[in-house]
């Protein structure tokens, strides 16, 4: 419908021309336009709502047109060719025209030429032109089932092949997962023994320490009777229970305060080391 602005544009741009002259001018180039509807047809009235030319029907130049019906949505105060014609202003409508009944209701765009009191309607079959636009579509619907139609399966295909892609994946990491928990335990194990070997062996010298050491303190004890009784010095007497009173039991007790402390880190070890087997009960 813009090829009627453009030979209304061309229409005004030729002033100097007389009516006569612009007619068979824009007959001309209607003419020569190729690619056209077959059902396409290009009228003039004037202001009277005259037919000044017509392209399919040129034995209608003359008649009137006032009394065809017209409707439009974007001008629905307009209800005749007549009012369209008056109303001097562009609009596209439904019209339908008696002199060329065999179209039936038909698709017009009025377009004003103010210069020579024209008004130039371009028309088309609406019935032809549905017909043109469903056979438009109708390829093109054809078409995208046909896409459709193999995108589906590829779509299909894809996913498929991606949740397999998936599963393995998950299923190579839960192996990995399992593998890594094997060995933890494993590890775990092995440290289990080696912290309740080493506890136990040292266990054995400690507890001989601490025998021992009891043996020395009641060795002591009987070497200082044995002191008492023998015939010596009074230093000599001094300096001898000063070492057995004081020195010897010092040390010994230094002795079995380390004994005591290594038992209790043995005992934190043990502890630690079966931490992992013992069930939680939080409270």
């Amino acid at each position: 419908m813009d090829l009627a602005q453009v030979i209304a544009l061309d229409a005004k741009s030729h002033p100097e021309l007389s009516d006569q002259v612009l007619l068979d001018l824009i007959r001309q180039r209607w003419s020569e336009l190729k690619n056209r509807p077959a059902d396409q047809f290009l009228s003039i009235l004037d202001r009277d709502c005259n037919i000044v030319m017509h392209s399919l029907k040129p034995e209608v130049v003359g008649q009137s047109a006032a009394q065809n019906k017209f409707t439009s949505k974007v001008c629905p105060e307009l209800s005749t060719v007549g009012q369209v014609v008056e109303s001097r202003q562009d609009c596209v409508g439904i019209t339908e025209c008696e002199v060329v009944c065999e179209f039936g209701p038909h698709l017009a765009m009025f377009v004003a030429v103010p210069q020579r009191q024209w008004t130039l309607a371009l028309h088309r079959s609406r019935a032809a032109l549905r017909h043109e636009i469903r056979s438009g579509v109708q390829p093109l619907f054809v078409g995208l089932i046909i896409v459709c139609g193999i995108l589906m399966p590829v779509s299909l295909f894809l996913l498929w092949w991606t949740f397999c892609r998936v599963q393995r994946r998950q299923q190579k990491i839960e192996h990995q997962r399992e593998e890594l928990l094997i060995m933890l335990e494993a590890k775990k194990k092995e440290l289990q023994s080696i912290v309740y070997a080493a506890s136990h062996d040292l266990k054995t010298p400690l507890v001989n320490i601490g025998g021992f050491g009891g043996m020395l303190r009641d060795y002591c004890t009987e070497l200082k009777g044995l002191c008492e009784s023998l015939p010596m010095e009074a230093d000599m007497r001094q300096k001898l229970q000063t070492i057995l009173d004081e020195d010897i039991e010092e040390s010994l007790g230094f002795i079995q305060s380390g004994v005591t402390q290594v038992h209790v880190l043995l005992d934190g070890l043990l502890k630690i080391s079966r931490a992992g087997s013992v069930p939680i009960q939080p409270q």
